[in-house]
Formats: structure tokens, C-alpha cells, sequence
């Protein structure tokens, strides 16, 4: 018998990348971007923010905002998921 799908928490995933102790801003950026484009309704933000904020600080989510947007506009196709 076939399991029942799985929906996946696209809000834990990147608030466990943002926790990681590898991550680094830029990475997350990626993940942020990665949300957006993909799953944005699906994700709730505030506690995504509040993580990263947790992790680093205000300035920093401020950062990675920026830099997901800039992910999204300059090189959509690096978002692109096989």
C-alpha cells in the first residue's frame, strides 16, 4: 500500500537552515528567495523573521530580504528546482 503523501513545513525547513551553524547569511538569502518564488503562501514569514532575527539581528534580516530579492530578479533560473 502507497503511504499518504507528506505536506512538507516549508517555514520549519528554513528556520532550521537559518539555525544551522554552517549558514551563513548569503545562504539563507537563497533559502528566503527560494520560498518566495516557490511556497510564499505556504510559509509564514513572521516566524521565519523572527528567527533570522534571533540568529543575527534586524540589520541582517534587512539584508537577506534584500539579497533574496535580488537572487529572484537578477538570476531566476538559479531558482529553478529539478
Amino acid at each position: 500500500m502507497d503511504k499518504p503523501a507528506t505536506k512538507r513545513d516549508y517555514t520549519a525547513e528554513i528556520i532550521e537552515n537559518t539555525e544551522a551553524w554552517y549558514s551563513t547569511r548569503n545562504s539563507v538569502a537563497f533559502d528566503y528567495a527560494w520560498g518566495i518564488r516557490y511556497h510564499e503562501s505556504e510559509i509564514d514569514w513572521p516566524r521565519v523573521n523572527a528567527a533570522i532575527i534571533e540568529r543575527w539581528s534586524k540589520s541582517a534580516l534587512a539584508y537577506i530580504k534584500r539579497r533574496a530579492w535580488k537572487v529572484l530578479r537578477d538570476d531566476p533560473d538559479s531558482m529553478v528546482v529539478a
